[in-house]
């Protein structure tokens, strides 16, 4: 269900009073507090999937540490998830950080997105318990894929709608933006086919997340329409 004042989109500011104005502002700022909320929400909960090892005093003193160390794929999988979440959450920053008034489609997308990035600590939880099997990292892959799929439609909508973004806002520049998501939803699709074909393997593919900026300026330039920038009327 939507409310009847964001089915009819963002109202210019010739349109608001200075009321209205405010409130839109207030509601704005619930938006982007809910998905700090669920961004810092996810990647505390991330540090759940870890077990602790479960010993006696008397095996600890002999076993602990070995057993501390057989986490390593588990501790592995949190910094990989905490860091894959930390960047998608700079870049919703620096997106929102711009926006001055929102949209029913901007309201739902985030919305979709603040799902998919709630869910992510249960693939990377399965990939650190299971991550030399080929499902965990396809599953992980799918997921992370998909977020920065939203992400570009998120961008993109932005792109579109200009009168959304403040004045500093217009000038952000969304090509490489959006290219940034897209390079990211490609390295980890091209991971699946790895991981299914040689398990265990498919993450080595996520090192080119390293090389992101640097394979975005490569592709940037024969990239379709959408990627590339728009008139700004």
């Amino acid at each position: 269900m939507v409310d009847r004042d964001e089915t009819e989109g963002a109202p210019s500011d010739f349109d608001l009073s200075g009321a209205k104005r405010d409130e839109r502002a207030g509601e704005l700022s619930r938006l982007i507090s809910l998905s700090d909320g669920v961004f810092a929400f996810a990647m505390t909960l991330l540090i759940v999937s870890i077990d602790i090892p479960a010993l006696s005093d008397d095996e600890a003193r002999t076993k602990l540490v070995g057993d501390v160390g057989s986490l390593w794929h588990q501790i592995l999988s949190y910094v990989i998830g905490f860091l894959v979440i930390g960047f998608l959450w700079g870049s919703h920053r620096r997106a929102f950080a711009r926006v001055r008034d929102y949209d029913d489609t901007l309201v739902k997308l985030n919305i979709f997105l603040l799902m998919l990035i709630a869910f992510l600590p249960f693939p990377t939880g399965v990939l650190g318990q299971y991550g030399n099997l080929a499902f965990p990292a396809m599953f992980y892959s799918s997921i992370t894929a998909g977020v920065s799929v939203v992400f570009i439609l998120i961008l993109d909508h932005l792109d579109r709608h200009r009168g959304l973004l403040t004045r500093h806002g217009k000038d952000f520049d969304f090509p490489r933006a959006k290219s940034r998501h897209l390079v990211t939803a490609l390295i980890f699709l091209l991971s699946i086919p790895i991981a299914w074909f040689f398990p265990g393997f498919g993450q080595m593919l996520w090192i080119l997340l390293v090389f992101n900026h640097a394979i975005t300026e490569r592709l940037l330039p024969h990239l379709p329409g959408p990627f590339q920038r728009r008139s700004q009327s």
